[in-house]
């Protein structure tokens, strides 16, 4: 009976681990954008590299929980 459940879980699993490989590839694509979004935003408003990596620093924080952080 314990090898019957064990086998059931198996294709859970495998499709929760591919689930998670294409939130990683998505998670990924999405870095490469806003990148070459702030390098855009860059070329146009001719802002500092200083400046650029403040505000990508900024977004990142803010990302993963620390919304009123200030990069200076």
């Amino acid at each position: 009976m314990a090898v019957q459940i064990y086998c059931c879980r198996i294709p859970r699993a495998k499709r929760l681990w591919e689930v998670v490989e294409a939130l990683r590839v998505e998670q990924d694509r999405l870095r490469r954008h806003v990148a070459s979004s702030f390098i855009e935003l860059k070329h146009a408003l001719c802002a500092t590299f200083e400046m650029y990596a403040a505000s990508y620093l900024e977004l990142i924080l803010e990302e993963i929980g620390y919304p009123s952080t200030v990069v200076e």
